[in-house]
């Protein structure tokens, strides 16, 4: 079984040291959604936040119908990836409230910065066992404390021979 954990620890390390985007990238595993909020910033500079929640592990075992003889297997792990940063409640999302223009927006400062930045996710380069099956994104607004980014969900497929 591949450290899911681990290799996301690894690859948000070397974000953080390659200044990804011209960020500054922080990375905890609290697992749990609820344990978000008890988690304090480590680095004051850093305004990019990564936590790992929702994991799961699926394990599909494939066997040869006659012998009951299992032929292969295959790990999925799902988790959620909430990349996120700090915000503030009043900010419009994009033009909601007249005289605040679309520069100051949760969009324009957050949002689309972050899409692009890692829109091409690619941690099975760090791991040749691996391959995705699927990535859904969806805003993350106002939570946390007033952080603002995306919850990205995953699924990497590992094929074990």
């Amino acid at each position: 079984m591949v450290d899911i954990i681990g290799l996301l620890h690894s690859v948000i390390c070397r974000w953080n040291e390659e200044e990804k985007c011209g960020y500054c990238w922080e990375y905890e595993a609290p697992l749990r959604e609820s344990d978000l909020n008890e988690s304090e910033p480590k680095d004051e500079r850093c305004c990019v936040r990564v936590f790992l929640t929702d994991f799961t592990i699926n394990k599909n075992r494939r066997y040869n119908n006659s012998s009951h003889y299992m032929t292969g297997q295959t790990n999925s792990y799902s988790f959620i990836l909430n990349v996120l940063m700090q915000d503030g409640i009043d900010t419009n999302v994009y033009l909601e409230q007249e005289g605040h223009p679309l520069g100051e927006s949760k969009w324009k400062r957050i949002l689309k910065p972050l899409m692009l930045c890692i829109q091409d996710l690619d941690f099975c380069e760090d791991n040749a066992v691996l391959t995705y099956a699927s990535e859904r994104w969806e805003p993350a607004i106002d939570v946390y404390h007033n952080y603002t980014g995306w919850r990205i969900n995953i699924t990497l497929n590992e094929k074990i021979v």
